[in-house]
């Protein structure tokens, strides 16, 4: 899903439109003592408030800003050798929306 909403956020910023769809695996009901769960996640030092927030500002305005503070919470990013896509920019493949 946090794909999706990047995707979403780039086609807005380049003034493009068509549809977005995923696939979503499971409702989540199997994470509810861990994912879910606001002690397990500090127990396991992940700190949520950064996304949290990016998430909120995007359903506020649409924008999907790089925040310092998610930048610092996010896991170090694989070496960009022999992935798809430019160095430090996601690999977004689009997909040509037939009648638009």
């Amino acid at each position: 899903m946090w794909g999706a909403l990047q995707l979403i956020a780039a086609m807005r910023e380049a003034g493009e439109q068509g549809s977005v769809g995923t696939l979503l695996c499971d409702s989540g009901n199997r994470y509810g003592d861990t994912y879910y769960d606001d002690p397990w996640l500090q127990a396991q030092g992940i700190d949520i408030a950064p996304y949290a927030e990016l998430l909120d500002v995007f359903t506020r305005s649409g924008d999907w800003p790089a925040t310092p503070l998610l930048a610092a919470a996010a896991p170090p990013a694989p070496p960009a050798s022999g992935l798809p896509g430019s160095p430090g920019k996601p690999h977004c493949p689009r997909v040509a929306s037939h009648g638009q």
